[in-house]
This record gives structure tokens, sequence and C-alpha cells, in this order.
């Protein structure tokens, strides 16, 4: 059983005709990239409490901070 395991893995035929189209195996690159750029930018984000901190939603903070940011 593995040496036909063996033989099958080794086979550039069988592995082309078994194995994902090329479109397949690119998007997936793709998208692996973009999951661990988010990641590391959600650990930017993260440690930097300026832009961690939640101002979305309270109206009266958002206000003080756009009058602050006119001074």
């Amino acid at each position: 059983m593995h040496e036909l395991y063996n033989q099958i893995n080794t086979n550039p035929a069988f592995t082309k005709q078994l194995g994902e189209p090329k479109m397949i195996q690119e998007r997936r690159k793709a998208l692996k990239t973009v999951l661990a750029t988010m990641k590391n930018s959600l650990k930017v984000l993260q440690r930097d409490p300026d832009i961690s901190s939640n101002t979305t939603g309270d109206e009266e903070l958002e206000a003080m901070l756009r009058q602050e940011a006119q001074k």
C-alpha cells in the first residue's frame, strides 16, 4: 500500500491529473497572502491604543475629537 502511494505521488502524470487546477492553486496562494496580511494588520491595530480605540457611535466623543483636531 505504501509503495502504491509513493508511486502515485511521484508520478507527474498522476499528480497533474488528480491535483487541483492551476487557477485554484493560484487563488489559494493569493488568499493565504491576504489572510497573512490581515492577521498582521490586526496585530498592529491591537498594539496601538490610538488606532484601536473605538469612537464610532459616540456622537459626543466624535464631536469633541473633531473640535480638538481643528485647534
